[in-house]
């Protein structure tokens, strides 16, 4: 599941900090939010573009785990 709550998506973000993952990156611009993730050498993902923080954070966390198709919405 993803969720559109801040507090359920920083849970995510330092989820993803215990992994590989050596940067986290929030971009925003423009009113839309992304989110990149690169570990040290090896790979980077670059989320879709989203016009909140936390789906921009879940749908990347998604992306990096290789789904194509994010599960149900928890708001």
């Amino acid at each position: 599941f993803y969720s559109t709550r801040i507090e359920d998506a920083w849970k995510v973000v330092e989820r993803l900090q215990e992994n590989p993952w050596d940067t986290i990156t929030l971009h925003y611009d423009a009113g839309e939010y992304s989110l990149s993730m690169h570990e040290d050498g090896s790979r980077t993902v670059d989320g879709p573009v989203w016009a909140t923080a936390p789906e921009a954070i879940c749908r990347a966390a998604i992306a990096a785990l290789g789904r194509k198709d994010p599960p149900p919405c928890q708001k």
